[in-house]
């Protein structure tokens, strides 16, 4: 619906570009350690920056993160 795209939008704002990529990444089926490549740091910021992603979203899974991703028009 309109009211839930409007909320992801407003909710993926929120993000920093690390987040909005490690969102991208997930959404993409892409590891941790794909991030972590991706975003040239160790696997232990790449996990922190998702982690940090997934609270700013409230979700708890990544599917949850990635509903919020679709909801949002980010993933094709």
């Amino acid at each position: 619906s309109v009211d839930d795209t409007l909320k992801a939008q407003g909710l993926l704002m929120t993000l920093t570009q690390a987040e909005l990529i490690a969102l991208q990444s997930i959404a993409a089926g892409e590891s941790s350690r794909d991030l972590a490549l991706r975003l040239e740091t160790d696997i232990f910021s790449a996990l922190n920056i998702r982690k940090s992603m997934k609270m700013k979203l409230g979700a708890e899974l990544d599917a949850d993160a990635v509903r919020v991703a679709i909801y949002a028009g980010l993933c094709d």
